[in-house]
């Protein structure tokens, strides 16, 4: 059995009532935080990590919608790491957002890990979003370490053109 450190979670759609699930779904010695959509069902975030790791919620500006995010730092080795939710469709005002949010969080964070659901299919050049949000991520130094579809279907949903990286 592999031990993780931390877990990140995204679209839980969990609600406050939910709460006892997923305290029985962590194991023993495991804490978790979370946040849930209000606005409308679905979405969600959560970080499930090992008790013994002195982190701490960040405090970070408020997120614009649609974009959902949880921010922790490690007290111990000053990482941060940004959980983020981007719910489709991707518009350009949509992707403003996210894009004005990431050069925010990057500017006042050196040692910084931006992870989660972004619903851009980047390995797909042609598109206008995917072409910028890689531009986006070179000039603020950030490196993609993923580099292939995470979606069992291959990037797409059936019968949709919704892009997950």
């Amino acid at each position: 059995m592999h031990k993780f450190d931390i877990v990140f979670l995204t679209e839980t759609w969990l609600k406050d009532s939910d709460l006892a699930f997923l305290a029985n779904s962590c194991p023993s010695s495991y804490s978790y935080l979370y946040k849930h959509r209000r606005s409308r069902r679905g979405g969600g975030l959560a970080i499930l990590y090992r008790s013994d790791m002195p982190l701490s919620l960040a405090d970070t500006a408020i997120t614009p919608p649609p974009l959902e995010t949880m921010t922790i730092q490690l007290k111990s080795s000053n990482i941060t790491f940004c959980l983020c939710y981007l719910p489709p469709p991707i518009t350009p005002t949509v992707y403003n957002t996210l894009a004005e949010f990431i050069a925010s969080i990057s500017s006042s964070n050196t040692h910084l890990c931006i992870l989660g659901d972004f619903n851009i299919h980047i390995n797909d050049s042609l598109q206008p979003i995917s072409k910028d949000f890689t531009q986006l991520l070179t000039d603020l130094s950030i490196i993609q370490h993923i580099s292939s579809p995470t979606h069992t279907a291959g990037n797409k949903y059936p019968g949709s053109h919704n892009y997950h990286t």
